[in-house]
């Protein structure tokens, strides 16, 4: 397994692995037309809408949660040549941002407090998919956090992790621990064994991952330390365990991971091809196989079912592009 460090992966020297020209295009034209067939299922309830508890104990929910996974991921394919001058990304940017506007999503930052995290995640993306970004917003944000209230409630380190990531981001003043401290109280730090590790804790590993490299653009070795070598072992074992176990979702997201830490070698190839197979011809690619099969599984094609890995699968792709430059 090669491991040539960030960003130094060759265009010549990558061009043989992950997927061909006719693959890539194939796979990537599949995900940008699902995304804009069903971009309409990612639009938000619209902050004015009537709902039955506090403003402050509104939390995002399941279409929330999908709207803002969206914006995030355009967030990064912007920053790919390769990718952010497609047409069908330039669209799904401008109805993002349309819906956004539309549906008021600032309108209560102050009260709604169980959204504080979304909304900042929500600002950080506007604020790079539509420069320069919004003073007004940052200042509402910022005196929603000058409470003393939201950056010092329980959480695990890795909520920790993630908020610290979205608020150094938007540029917010805020008082959690530094990046070392919460890295250190977090499970990547004591992986839990494969054999009984759950889906929630691999995600835990593939974010605080994400955060700590800022989805690829910064090597992330400084804060891993000594760590670093573990966790590489770690999420080679867990790709490959999820890749055997038909967890595609899981899959796309370890494989970015180790693509995030430098590697390019076969196991990467493999995955990359295997995601790629199991794309459905209407575009989306499926959580899991396995899963499928199970009594109460989701219909395949569900967008619940369906928009989380393939909004994976485009983050995916601008991790493989940043590879190949």
């Amino acid at each position: 397994m090669q491991n040539r460090g960030i960003g130094a992966v060759t265009r010549q020297g990558a061009s043989a692995l992950f997927l061909n020209d006719a693959q890539r295009a194939i796979f990537t034209s599949g995900v940008l037309r699902w995304l804009e067939t069903n971009i309409e299922q990612f639009r938000p309830p619209h902050q004015h809408a009537i709902e039955t508890v506090a403003p402050e104990s509104i939390v995002p929910g399941p279409i929330r949660k999908a709207f803002g996974e969206l914006g995030a991921a355009l967030r990064i394919v912007i920053r790919t040549p390769a990718l952010r001058d497609r047409p069908e990304v330039r669209a799904l940017v401008a109805k993002w941002l349309s819906m956004a506007d539309e549906q008021g999503v600032f309108v209560d930052v102050e009260g709604r407090t169980g959204l504080f995290a979304t909304h900042v995640a929500l600002s950080v993306a506007m604020g790079d998919l539509r420069p320069p970004a919004c003073t007004k917003l940052r200042e509402r944000l910022q005196q929603v956090l000058s409470r003393g209230y939201v950056d010092r409630i329980e959480r695990n380190a890795w909520q920790k992790l993630d908020l610290r990531y979205y608020f150094d981001a938007a540029g917010l003043a805020h008082r959690l621990p530094t990046a070392p401290v919460l890295l250190r109280a977090s499970s990547l730090a004591m992986r839990p064994e494969l054999p009984y590790v759950r889906d929630i804790d691999l995600y835990a590993v593939t974010h605080i991952l994400f955060d700590l490299c800022d989805f690829g653009s910064s090597d992330p070795s400084p804060l891993l330390g000594k760590l670093r070598p573990d966790v590489e072992e770690y999420v080679q074992l867990a790709l490959s365990m999820c890749i055997a176990e038909q967890n595609w979702d899981l899959s796309a997201e370890l494989l970015m991971c180790r693509l995030y830490l430098g590697f390019d070698g076969e196991l990467e190839r493999w995955a990359m091809n295997r995601i790629c197979a199991v794309q459905h011809e209407s575009g989306y690619v499926p959580a899991s196989t396995a899963a499928q099969d199970k009594p109460d599984a989701r219909a395949p094609g569900d967008f619940l079912e369906a928009y989380h890995p393939t909004v994976v699968s485009l983050f995916l792709l601008a991790a493989e592009a940043r590879t190949l430059q």
